[in-house]
């Protein structure tokens, strides 16, 4: 997932059309400022060239009844973005090395015995 998205790969991403897209934005909008929910590089740029950071978007997304009503907004959990991109792993390194601790005499003599009652079983069948 990207760190940031159009409006277009948003609509397409989350099963929305355009329209509705830019409506949930234009709501968002409210929640964007100094001491609110969201900061001002959650949505940034203007229509024609907007880009929004996609973590806030599902998080507007999941709380968007509860912030249009203020009686319900101040039961929301606080967000913060950098939280929500490690959840999502969003700017993680990717995993390079897995170790397992397996004893490689224990896989082949497992497998051994899998292709020798295989054998066994086609022998009797045919």
């Amino acid at each position: 997932m990207k760190q940031y998205m159009a409006p277009e790969e948003l609509a397409e991403e989350f099963h929305q059309t355009k329209s509705n897209v830019y409506k949930i934005l234009n709501e968002m909008r409210e929640h964007v400022g100094n001491g609110k929910r969201y900061s001002r590089y959650d949505l940034a740029g203007s229509r024609k060239s907007m880009v929004v950071r996609t973590v806030s978007f599902i998080d507007y997304m999941t709380y968007r009844t509860e912030l249009c009503e203020p009686g319900l907004a101040k039961h929301i959990p606080p967000f913060n973005a950098g939280d929500a991109e490690k959840l999502v792993g969003i700017n993680q390194p990717p995993v390079t090395n897995v170790v397992m601790n397996v004893d490689a005499n224990e896989v082949a003599r497992k497998l051994f015995e899998m292709f020798t009652s295989s054998i066994a079983t086609s022998a009797v069948n045919s």
